[in-house]
């Protein structure tokens, strides 16, 4: 006879415990949005920063899957983990609650380090890296371990496996998602990080403090059951050869590989389409998890019915590669579509980001929710036995996240800068095709009609796009949509004409930007990421200022630091003072080096100067680690909505500016006034103010 699990366990506690997993999920992205910040003013707001901290993130996780996994499949610990998870919870509390006083020993040691051993770059993001471990370690490996061993005490029998999995995978999904959210449009804005943290802690001990009442609620499997039971309760639906499982635990990593392989390149191309705000980051990664949140509900309500769980894992990798193919010639085609919605609707704040996210969806929603059917399949798959199942899921899950660590460096560092965005994409559904395609070759005769006639059509849709498809438009793609004005003649079709009028003379897509450089009539413009930052035009008369004004209000500016080089205009301008010895050009990225070169008649040829000294790093990174003292700084960033550059307009931003200044140094901070209210300016002229007491304020004419 079938003993239901929700019977045996009480439906009530079932319930409370998928409650308690929502809220896991809820403060884990709460924690990571966080620490991201944090970890990029410490390491500096670099690509190769934050993808160290993320890959230190991602190796706990993994780490803690497969560890606390093999520990729930311990004898006798069956009636304890609930006990298990319940601490688990509450450590990873206590440890955040402390966590900004570790950040804080962090940043002195650095503070030592710089200044003791001035260290190569490569040095210093190896001892980043190694921080970041070392203060992500607990937290994240306990997290990772949450999941086997509630699948371990929530499964009573194998076939339950896949939809407990799924499910539970699909509730930690879904508070992610609520997570991401309340942090980026609430908690940071409203309680700060300190307090997001310290509310996320007292979650998660309140948590672990429930989950606690409720052991011993949980009813263990009889402990005398005859062989035919057992063996009722302990076999597949399909048993599948071990080969089968092999190249599906391959597929799995795969799959954790190309999902944020596609993640990272969706994100740079959206931010090309939508703003490189906190928030337009925010409603893209809500919607990358919502996908895959999605797709564990779907496959946790239908697991029962699939008879052949490598089979369908295939064909969902299979699926992957051709729904992407399938929107990749459209890609370039957002921006139209974005303004023409824009034209058609009258939206306000609210209903503005609420139709990004729908956008985000419209690319990610599909093969997001494919992705989110593997992991409980090949957990299905490769659980044989319920006395090892903890031990196989923490295995997929390990597999899954260092899929998710290689895909991630891989990416951002070497695939995007070497390949550019669309070939990377192409790369990750050559992969997904690929993965697919081997599960099915591993089943051989099994299902052997239907494998044909999948690996067919995924061939010809393959060939179809290669021989048929459009390049990208990228005049359309780095025309900067999201600027581009709700007037009446702010038109799709006005945007187009104006896009395909500019002459495209550079276009770099980076590790973290892609920068061009185009030319209407006699203007050249500057964009990163879309957003024109450095021009011939208007901007020309606060490019010049922001060196000749403190240089000239200064007795003897012997070194002048520039942060943020744009057309090289400020730079130039500069130099032409005689009494310049060295000038410190502090640029996060090299895409606007390399572009700054096409304003060589503006900047006069400021790289082949001798007093120039080039420096690729984050300006508050190079700040906080240089010993040098400087007679002026001018700190010419982008505006403070876009992610990251809100660093550069913060009160230990302008500390350390203080720090570095020589005595009567002087420093000329940029302040837009435009895309900007009344409040936020008010904000950072308080702030300035607060460090700088002696403050004037200029306006060009």
């Amino acid at each position: 006879m079938k003993t239901d699990s929700n019977q045996r366990t009480g439906p009530g506690a079932v319930v409370l415990i998928y409650l308690l997993f929502f809220l896991s999920g809820f403060c884990a992205l709460v924690y990571e949005i966080i620490w991201m910040r944090r970890f990029a003013v410490s390491f500096g707001n670099t690509t190769y920063a934050v993808t160290v901290v993320l890959a230190a993130f991602m190796g706990g996780l993994a780490a803690g899957s497969r560890l606390f996994g093999l520990r729930a499949d311990s004898q006798g610990r069956k009636a304890a983990l609930l006990s298990y998870y319940g601490w688990m919870e509450i450590t990873i509390g206590a440890y955040c609650l402390f966590f900004e006083r570790l950040m804080q020993a962090q940043d002195e040691f650095l503070l030592w380090f710089y200044h003791a051993y001035d260290p190569s770059p490569t040095e210093s993001l190896a001892v980043k890296f190694f921080l970041s471990v070392i203060l992500l370690l607990v937290p994240t490996i306990l997290m990772g371990g949450t999941l086997p061993v509630l699948i371990k005490a929530l499964t009573r029998t194998l076939p339950d496996v896949g939809r407990i999995t799924g499910r539970l995978y699909f509730i930690n999904c879904l508070g992610a998602v609520i997570g991401v959210l309340a942090v980026a449009f609430w908690m940071i804005q409203n309680l700060g990080m300190s307090l997001s943290s310290a509310v996320a802690a007292a979650v998660n001990i309140t948590v672990g403090l429930v989950a606690l009442s409720l052991r011993g609620k949980l009813a263990e499997l009889p402990r005398r059951a005859s062989p035919l039971r057992e063996t009722a309760l302990e076999s597949p639906a399909q048993e599948e050869s071990p080969r089968v499982v092999k190249w599906a635990l391959a597929g799995i990593f795969t799959s954790g590989l190309t999902a944020m392989i596609y993640e990272v390149a969706w994100t740079r191309v959206l931010s090309l389409v939508l703003g490189s705000s906190t928030y337009s980051f925010a409603l893209m990664l809500a919607a990358f998890i919502s996908g895959i949140a999605l797709g564990s509900f779907l496959i946790s309500r239908y697991m029962g019915k699939i008879t052949g769980p490598a089979f369908f894992f295939a064909l969902c990798q299979l699926a992957i590669g051709v729904s992407v193919l399938a929107m990749l010639p459209l890609y370039s085609r957002l921006p139209l579509f974005f303004l023409r919605c824009r034209e058609l609707v009258n939206f306000s704040y609210e209903t503005h980001e609420v139709f990004k996210f729908s956008l985000c969806l419209l690319v990610m929603l599909v093969p997001t929710t494919l992705f989110g059917m593997g992991f409980p399949l090949v957990s299905r798959l490769a659980a044989d036995t319920l006395g090892k199942l903890a031990g196989k899921v923490g295995e997929v899950y390990a597999l899954n996240t260092l899929g998710n660590i290689l895909g991630a460096v891989a990416s951002g560092i070497l695939m995007i800068p070497l390949l550019g965005l669309k070939l990377t994409l192409e790369t990750a559904v050559l992969l997904n095709i690929a993965a697919g395609g081997m599960i099915l070759v591993a089943l051989g005769t099994r299902r052997k009609k239907q494998s044909v006639k999948v690996l067919i059509f995924s061939g010809l849709a393959l060939m179809s796009y290669f021989l048929v498809a459009p390049g990208w438009d990228r005049f359309l793609l780095t025309g900067g949509a999201f600027r581009f004005h709700r007037t009446p003649k702010a038109t799709a079709e006005q945007y187009s004409q104006k896009a395909h009028e500019r002459e495209l003379l550079f276009y770099r897509e980076g590790i973290s930007t892609t920068v061009t450089v185009e030319r209407h009539d006699s203007l050249l413009v500057l964009r990163v990421n879309g957003k024109a930052d450095a021009s011939t035009g208007l901007d020309m008369s606060t490019q010049l200022l922001l060196a000749h004004l403190p240089m000239l209000l200064h007795d003897s500016p012997s070194r002048v630091l520039v942060i943020g080089a744009g057309s090289g205009v400020t730079c130039g301008a500069a130099l032409a003072h005689p009494e310049l010895e060295t000038l410190y050009c502090v640029e996060i990225s090299p895409g606007v080096i390399q572009g700054s070169r096409f304003f060589s008649e503006q900047n006069h040829r400021y790289w082949e100067d001798p007093r120039t000294r080039i420096i690729i790093d984050d300006g508050r990174n190079f700040l906080f680690r240089t010993e040098e003292k400087l007679d002026v700084i001018t700190s010419e960033p982008s505006n403070p909505w876009i992610a990251g550059i809100g660093n550069l307009y913060t009160e230990e931003f302008y500390q350390n500016c203080r720090q570095r200044l020589a005595p009567g140094g002087i420093i000329c901070q940029w302040i837009h006034l435009y895309e900007m209210d009344e409040t936020v300016l008010k904000i950072i002229l308080r702030t300035f103010r607060k460090v700088f007491p002696q403050a004037v304020a200029f306006s060009s004419m």
